[in-house]
């Protein structure tokens, strides 16, 4: 009698236990989530796109191994050479030194303001007088451009000042 007791006893607890378990687990399923359209919108984009914020966007991510002396010796119509250093600073101001090899001019020294271009990829020195005054801003090293900004042909190497460490 016990164990018939017992068996009926079990029988109860399991056929209980898995009606409270499907019940159970009906009443704790998550609800679904609410997606709002808001969360998956981008942010306006800014409404000025004036060239001094450009510029200011410019110099906020130039590495600042940008500013410094860069030097190199550059092509010479008349001579061997033009010994150039050209020291950049970081309020945009510049002081260059021109050195013309085997040729008995006196060395130059001048210095003004840089101004960028509109992508930021080139510096023009404001107070040089000479066509070719502009400069591409590379890794480390600055390309003469030629009198119309393009970036020479040929023998580019010849063109570069390259960052002094």
């Amino acid at each position: 009698m016990n164990q018939s007791l017992f068996a009926v006893s079990a029988l109860a607890l399991v056929l209980v236990g898995c009606d409270l378990g499907q019940d159970e687990h009906e009443r704790t399923l998550p609800p679904s989530p609410q997606v709002e359209e808001d969360q998956y919108k981008l942010p306006p984009e800014p409404t000025t796109n004036t060239i001094e914020s450009q510029k200011a966007n410019h110099a906020a991510l130039l590495p600042t191994a940008t500013h410094g002396v860069y030097e190199g010796i550059l092509p010479c119509v008349d001579c061997n050479g033009v010994e150039t250093t050209l020291t950049f600073n970081p309020n945009d101001t510049y002081v260059i030194q021109k050195v013309y090899v085997g040729s008995d001019k006196s060395p130059i020294i001048s210095s003004g303001t840089i101004e960028w271009s509109n992508d930021g990829n080139v510096i023009e020195l404001l107070a040089e007088k000479s066509e070719q005054n502009r400069y591409f801003v590379g890794n480390n090293e600055l390309t003469l451009l030629d009198a119309n900004g393009n970036a020479p042909q040929i023998d580019e190497l010849k063109y570069r000042l390259v960052q002094l460490p």
